[in-house]
């Protein structure tokens, strides 16, 4: 339950942002939360609250939010990892590290500093695992393996 009231706050507005923005960002949680977080009807202080975070340079991530909830009430094969992760990138204090194009999640040429160049195979995957214990074992033993995890999943509780 904890978790599900606080996903829309995972976000610390800048003090300028919140301070110009504070109104129109309790509308929208409160609205959020009173309407079991139907979006549909908080579409107005949505509307309000991105102007104003528009206005100041900041971005409240609302549409990332809408997105991961709506995948959350019905999740495909994928499980929503999409959506978690454009929701975590958009929750960055320093910015986004990477970006989603084509289908595909990318590291910008002015973020890689940020990647270890040696262990980049653990973040540039081309696909998640079909959703079987043995096909999550292996791909657990894989990271197990590249974090030099000795014995691999032998040593990792799952």
């Amino acid at each position: 339950f904890w978790l599900k009231t606080r996903i829309l706050v995972l976000d610390t507005p800048s003090p300028s942002a919140m301070s110009v923005c504070g109104t129109e960002k309790s509308a929208y949680d409160k609205c959020m939360h009173s309407s079991g977080r139907n979006a549909g009807a908080c579409s107005k202080f949505a509307t309000e609250l991105k102007r104003c975070g528009d206005s100041v340079g900041k971005d409240f991530c609302i549409a990332e939010s809408e997105a991961l909830m709506k995948c959350s009430k019905a999740p495909g094969s994928d499980a929503c990892a999409k959506e978690f992760m454009l929701m975590r990138e958009c929750n960055r204090p320093s910015g986004k590290h990477m970006q989603f194009s084509d289908g595909v999640f990318s590291v910008p040429s002015d973020k890689a500093g940020l990647f270890n160049g040696q262990k980049i195979g653990l973040v540039s995957v081309a696909a998640p695992p079909t959703r079987t214990t043995a096909a999550m074992q292996a791909a657990g033993n894989d990271i197990a393996v590249g974090l030099h995890i000795p014995g691999g999943k032998a040593d990792v509780r799952f």
